[in-house]
């Protein structure tokens, strides 16, 4: 969920149905709250190294050091359909053993690629966008 007063805004994450990537434009402009761009979708499909990182809450805020895990529910590849133990059984059980997730302070690809988690984790976030 990606807040109420973030109207049209959706969480980029993989689902079994539905992968990430379907989510972006490839040649739209995503920029954060504060202006910057973190890159074109082509740039965030490509899960590589971003212009600038997606450190930042919608509130203009910034993340913290212990902020950094952000659901992604895919470890790799943005184009391909998460699996039930990548996305927490499609985002609906905190029972489920794992979900992956990347770090939300960095700009190399570790941004959507970097571990599995516990779904019972706290402190995990979303990377929101807009269409």
């Amino acid at each position: 969920h990606c807040g109420a007063d973030q109207a049209g805004a959706l969480a980029l994450v993989a689902r079994t149905t539905v992968a990430a990537a379907s989510l972006l434009t490839p040649a739209a402009t995503y920029v954060r709250v504060d202006g910057q761009v973190v890159g074109t979708g082509a740039q965030l499909i490509a899960a590589g190294v971003l212009p600038n990182g997606l450190w930042q809450h919608r509130n203009g805020f910034y993340l913290n050091p212990t902020e950094l895990v952000v659901w992604t529910g895919s470890n790799g590849d943005l184009t391909a359909l998460g699996t039930p133990t990548g996305t927490c059984n499609d985002w609906a059980s905190t029972a489920s053993p794992s979900g992956a997730f990347g770090i939300g302070v960095v700009k190399d690809g570790r941004w959507w690629s970097y571990n599995a988690s516990s779904c019972s984790a706290s402190a995990r976030f979303l990377i929101c966008v807009e269409p």
